[in-house]
């Protein structure tokens, strides 16, 4: 019998320096490497159901090198599902392409940006 307390795990394969720099962010912010992805993931599963800017993700061929199992609660993995099919994407090439975004430099706000030119 599954309850909300269960835990739905998802495989997501990184190449080796794609884990690399997630694992330095996550122990940057003091956290496992797989609790942090969680993290971003649902950061950006909010921002999309309150229509906020998000930044646009790149998606790029897992690795075999490095794979790392992430769990959500039933209700979350279903809206990650959902947010990873509005982009055309499994949930685990969603997954991976966020953990990547945030794990990689960060951008300057939009303002800077432009008027830096």
């Amino acid at each position: 019998m599954a309850t909300d307390r269960t835990k739905t795990p998802l495989c997501i394969r990184f190449q080796k320096r794609d884990l690399d720099a997630v694992r330095l962010a996550a122990a940057r912010d003091g956290e496992l490497p797989t609790v942090w992805i969680r993290e971003q993931t649902m950061l950006r599963v909010l921002q999309l159901e309150q229509d906020q800017p998000v930044r646009p993700l790149k998606f790029r061929a897992g690795g075999v090198n490095g794979a790392t199992t992430v769990r959500f609660r039933p209700a979350d993995y279903r809206r990650v599902a959902r947010a990873a099919a509005r982009d055309g994407e499994s949930p685990s090439a969603w997954v991976r392409a966020i953990a990547i975004l945030a794990a990689g430099p960060k951008q300057q706000p939009m303002a800077a940006a432009v008027g830096a030119n």
